[in-house]
């Protein structure tokens, strides 16, 4: 009876630990040879005004990261409109104020409830909704311009 016993529970704990809800809370986005991102698909608003939403990343060991960066906006692309965004820069010459981060770590995205500012930019809130997920990637060039690709996908907030 104990076997029994003992086989039905870890039968539960395997089947609950492979099912879709479980794998659901969170997106991995392959950003090709570039990044591996992983953030939650689903964020509750907390009670707060501010509030971070957590990025994991693996850039790729492969990848050439003179002049690499990566921008991750969350917002409404066809409203240029942002809520927020988080960055990982790789080696950019002639930035004192940019060291190359580590290629495997976590950022932080804040988003906030009511419209704030970082020094000139104006964020909107976040609501209840479905926000887009904005992800440029790509070489910066030393005449300013950038050679980025573009990955969109979307994440959601409840309360």
């Amino acid at each position: 009876m104990k076997s029994f016993f003992a086989l039905l529970v870890i039968t539960s704990l395997v089947s609950i630990l492979h099912s879709p809800i479980s794998r659901a809370e969170n997106q991995i986005i392959e950003v090709p040879g570039f990044a591996s991102l992983e953030y939650p698909k689903l964020v509750k608003l907390s009670k707060t005004n501010c509030q971070n939403i957590p990025i994991k990343y693996e850039i790729n060991q492969e990848l050439d990261i003179e002049n690499a960066a990566l921008l991750i906006q969350i917002g409404y692309i066809k409203k240029k409109q942002q809520a927020g965004y988080t960055a990982w820069f790789g080696n950019i010459p002639g930035s004192s104020a940019l060291t190359p981060m580590p290629m495997i770590g976590g950022l932080k995205l804040k988003v906030c409830k009511k419209q704030w500012k970082l020094k000139d930019e104006i964020f909107i809130g976040v609501k209840p909704g479905t926000y887009d997920v904005y992800i440029a990637y790509g070489i910066y060039q030393i005449n300013s311009s950038v050679q980025k690709k573009v990955i969109t996908e979307k994440i959601k907030f409840t309360r």
